[in-house]
C-alpha cells in the first residue's frame, strides 16, 4: 500500500502541471494518475483525433513511480 502523503504530493504535482496548460490546450490534453497497490503511473491523455478510432481518449504513460 502506498502512503497517502506520497499520493497527495503526486496529485498536487499533476494538478499543478494541468493548471500550467494554456487555455487553448485544455480541451486537447489532460493528466491523470493510475494507482495500484505498489505503484503510481502518471498519464498524458489526448482526445481521439479520428472519428473511426472511437470516442476514447488515448492514455500515454509518462512516469511510473514505485
Amino acid at each position: 500500500m502506498l502512503p497517502e502523503t506520497d499520493l497527495a504530493r503526486i496529485r498536487r504535482w499533476v494538478e499543478a502541471r494541468a493548471a500550467r496548460l494554456p487555455e487553448r490546450a485544455r480541451d486537447q490534453i489532460r493528466y491523470e494518475i493510475d494507482v495500484d497497490d505498489r505503484a503510481v503511473t502518471i498519464l498524458e491523455c489526448r482526445p481521439p483525433w479520428r472519428a473511426d478510432f472511437g470516442t476514447e481518449w488515448t492514455r500515454f504513460p509518462i512516469a511510473r513511480l514505485r
